[in-house]
């Protein structure tokens, strides 16, 4: 320490460190506990091609969000075919054959 510049020592440091995990913890666990009063709270991952998503699926997603503001939305826009167990989505919108046989088709 002078008299311009303070710098914590390493216990410091680390008491720091540890602290900021503590409070990450504690705002994870209000979320989760916030997140059982309401309906729908949580992570929801989707994926669309990107010219579907871009032009059609963008504006059903702001409402959607509008309506359920305590859910994450991930929106992964894509052509490529993706493995959607690996990738761990939850919804997806596909357009031609689907030769999946893991998969819910609708």
């Amino acid at each position: 320490r002078t008299t311009r510049y303070v710098s914590p020592t390493e216990a410091g440091r680390r008491y720091l460190e540890r602290a900021r995990d503590i409070v990450e913890r504690l705002e994870e666990a209000d979320r989760s506990v916030g997140c059982l009063e309401s309906k729908m709270c949580g992570r929801l991952a989707v994926g669309a091609p990107a010219s579907f998503g871009a032009g059609v699926l963008g504006n059903y997603l702001i409402e959607f969000k509008r309506t359920y503001p305590d859910l994450i939305l991930d929106v992964a826009l894509t052509d490529s075919f993706v493995d959607v167990i690996a990738e761990r989505l939850d919804v997806v919108i596909r357009m031609g054959t689907i030769n999946d046989d893991r998969l819910i088709v609708r």
